[in-house]
């Protein structure tokens, strides 16, 4: 199901009323079955020829994705994944990237600059920013880290 607004709508309904000259940003939600959603993910948008993105704030569906080397997947990161500072600090410790090896992060603007994406960036990794709200914080995205994918 996509959620659009309050209207929640199934993946085919919405690839069936777009152009397929539109390119998507699909965001994966975590779920009690993630083999099973990104499975099914995959056989959807595999009857259409969209130039799409696949991520997620999960790391076990950014592996589940990078099992379809078709799929460019990223992984979304924010600094603060709970409310504990202590939980954080000790998740923010962990190689999630290097065991999950997404094709690109989404990281939130608010946590950037940041020396673990600057290495990562120096080494090809696409970095791209969500919640970019105005044309100053486009600017300073755009300044420090990659703000589009290759196809």
């Amino acid at each position: 199901r996509v959620r659009i607004g309050r209207k929640k709508m199934l993946l085919k309904d919405v690839l069936n009323n777009i152009s397929s000259r539109t390119k998507l940003l699909i965001e994966l939600k975590r779920s009690n079955r993630n083999k099973e959603l990104v499975a099914q993910f995959v056989a959807i948008i595999g009857e259409y020829n969209f130039t799409f993105v696949a991520m997620s704030f999960e790391p076990r569906i950014v592996q589940l994705l990078k099992r379809h080397p078709h799929i460019n997947s990223g992984y979304i990161k924010k600094k603060k994944v709970t409310k504990s500072n202590f939980l954080n600090f000790f998740i923010n410790l962990l190689p999630i990237i290097k065991i999950i090896k997404p094709d690109f992060i989404m990281h939130k603007l608010i946590d950037l600059p940041d020396k673990k994406m600057d290495k990562l960036f120096k080494k090809g990794m696409p970095i791209l920013s969500y919640t970019v709200k105005n044309q100053d914080d486009l600017n300073m995205i755009r300044k420090i880290y990659t703000n589009l994918l290759k196809n």
